[in-house]
C-alpha cells in the first residue's frame, strides 16, 4: 500500500478511464508477446496518453504493484491459486512493458 502513495489523486470517472486504458495496454501486450517489436510500439503510442494524464515513471512502480494485487484477487476469488510462479511471471512481464513505458515517461 505504501507504492500507491505517490499515485495522484483523480475523480472516479478519470480513474475508470485509466483503468480502462491500462487494461487495454496489457491485452494488447499479451496479444503481442511474440512480436516484440510490435509489441513496444503499441506501448510507446499508450505511453504518450499516460504523460498527458500525469503519469510518470515514478509511479510504474505502485502501477504495476496494483495491476499485480488486482489479478491475484481475481484468479483467488475464481477458485485458482496465485502462486510464486504467477508472482515471478507478472514480474517478467511488467517489466518488459515497464521498460517500455520508461522511454516515453522519464522525461
Amino acid at each position: 500500500e505504501e507504492l500507491l502513495e505517490g499515485l495522484p489523486q483523480a475523480k472516479a470517472g478519470d480513474c475508470d478511464a485509466i483503468g480502462h486504458h491500462f487494461w487495454d495496454l496489457l491485452r494488447t501486450c499479451i496479444g503481442l508477446l511474440w512480436q516484440p517489436e510490435q509489441q513496444h510500439e503499441q506501448i510507446i503510442v499508450r505511453a504518450h496518453d499516460m504523460f498527458k494524464w500525469g503519469i510518470r515513471s515514478a509511479q510504474l512502480e505502485a502501477i504495476g504493484f496494483a495491476l499485480a494485487k488486482t489479478m491475484e484477487q481475481y484468479v483467488t476469488e475464481a477458485g485458482a491459486q496465485w502462486s510464486e510462479q504467477e508472482t515471478e511471471a507478472w514480474a517478467w512481464f511488467w517489466g518488459i512493458v515497464e521498460g517500455s513505458l520508461r522511454r516515453v515517461l522519464d522525461v
